[in-house]
């Protein structure tokens, strides 16, 4: 009814007076309107210019490098862990940062982890997903990394992976003296063409995708040895990486390395469903592959801090290369810094390094780590480190004065993610 017209039922209602309880949760209630608006005020950043960036910084991960850069900018100010209303956040693990409470109501919260990156950051999922994505682009998986079996004793899939890897080791043993017989590099290509084809034929028998376990060794790999490295795949700096050329010296590392109960009876059963039967066809000798003990190391193994303390229940075995490249005789792996923001962009620091190993390359000694991990965590307890370079680390530069290889790495690669 228009004009303010109020019928009799109407005039007759009692007017409504909130009780004292209620009248206290609806203070409750605009109170909480009052402090949401404020909040939404502050988190759309519509905020006086004058007040600081604000950052949350956890211990770990060089953290007080951090502090001291953004305290030398004045519109930056450290704040407790505990506010919410940040804009950078610095953390060790994945687990101290809330990535479901990021960016809401309008504001952008900057951490340096990404969500699920142990997808990229754990050995095994890393493997895993360089496979998949190589399938997809029809490409070899190991032109990226070398042959790889992934163990996972948690996994029902764990005998099949294992009893894989053991049939490409028993083939690659059995090419060990043929390749030692061979006379000339073109006698050793000889036997290695012969050993792929068997890889390939034997090998991979049953496999439905062939691309994942399509894998041959590639030259730089065997030089008639038949090295291994076992890695713990969630552990990093080195730690609880072992050599091993033995089935019955990797179940003895994994026994020593694993946390499932009942390791003996889960790790002795490893490898016992193998079979045994000679390979059909093969130019190589039908000698015995069993297994050699670990005590046939040529020297003590040295002792590193913290390798002892490495435990997991999932292993990356993968092949290693026998005959990598060398700066001034010894092994060097490449360190490269990228930026990638969360809109999935990627900077490249151009002044990359290589870090060496302080002990001359040689086949001599499998359970010498200063000669085959190039890792500071391991090198810096050796008795050589800095004894060639400082910290045992060479610029792009410095390190070109002592190869003949190319070593412009940040134009190659900035190259190769543009063509993909």
């Amino acid at each position: 009814m228009g004009g303010g017209y109020k019928n009799k039922a109407e005039e007759n209602l009692p007017i409504w007076r909130p009780s004292a309880e209620e009248k206290e949760l609806m203070d409750q209630l605009q109170t909480k309107r009052e402090i949401k608006a404020k909040y939404n005020l502050l988190s759309l950043n519509k905020v006086e210019q004058t007040d600081l960036y604000k950052y949350i910084l956890l211990p770990g991960n060089n953290h007080d490098v951090v502090r001291r850069v953004l305290d030398s900018r004045p519109s930056w100010c450290q704040i407790k862990s505990s506010q919410t209303l940040y804009q950078f956040k610095w953390a060790q693990v994945s687990r101290q940062i809330r990535f479901d409470f990021l960016s809401k109501h309008g504001q952008r919260n900057l951490v340096n982890k990404f969500e699920y990156h142990g997808m990229i950051t754990t050995k095994d999922q890393l493997c895993h997903n360089l496979s998949r994505i190589c399938e997809a682009t029809h490409q070899d998986v190991y032109n990226y990394l070398p042959v790889t079996f992934v163990i996972d004793l948690g996994s029902t899939a764990c005998q099949t992976e294992f009893d894989k890897f053991c049939r490409y080791f028993n083939t690659i043993e059995k090419a060990k003296q043929p390749f030692s017989d061979a006379g000339t590099k073109d006698a050793q290509a000889e036997v290695l063409s012969t050993l792929n084809k068997h890889l390939l034929n034997h090998v991979n028998m049953g496999e439905k995708k062939r691309t994942v376990r399509n894998a041959t060794l590639r030259d730089s790999m065997f030089d008639g040895q038949n090295i291994w490295l076992l890695k713990p795949a969630d552990a990093n700096r080195g730690r609880g990486v072992q050599l091993f050329s033995s089935i019955e010296q990797l179940k003895r590392l994994i026994l020593e390395l694993t946390t499932v109960s009942k390791p003996e009876s889960k790790v002795g059963a490893l490898g016992q469903a193998t079979p045994k039967e000679p390979l059909n066809g093969s130019n190589l000798t039908d000698q015995s592959v069993a297994s050699q003990d670990a005590s046939t190391a040529t020297s003590e193994k040295p002792h590193i801090p913290g390798q002892s303390n490495v435990k997991s229940d999932i292993f990356v075995v993968q092949k290693y290369i026998e005959k990598p490249l060398l700066i001034n005789g010894r092994k060097f792996d490449i360190r490269l810094w990228v930026l990638v923001t969360h809109e999935h962009k990627c900077f490249y620091f151009r002044e990359g390094y290589c870090r060496l190993s302080g002990q001359p390359y040689t086949l001599e000694n499998q359970e010498n780590l200063f000669v085959h991990l190039t890792n500071n965590a391991i090198q810096k307890h050796g008795e050589n480190y800095g004894a060639f370079e400082e910290g045992n680390i060479l610029s792009f530069p410095e390190a070109s004065v002592s190869t003949t290889f190319s070593l412009n790495i940040v134009t190659y690669a900035i190259t190769r993610c543009r063509s993909t």
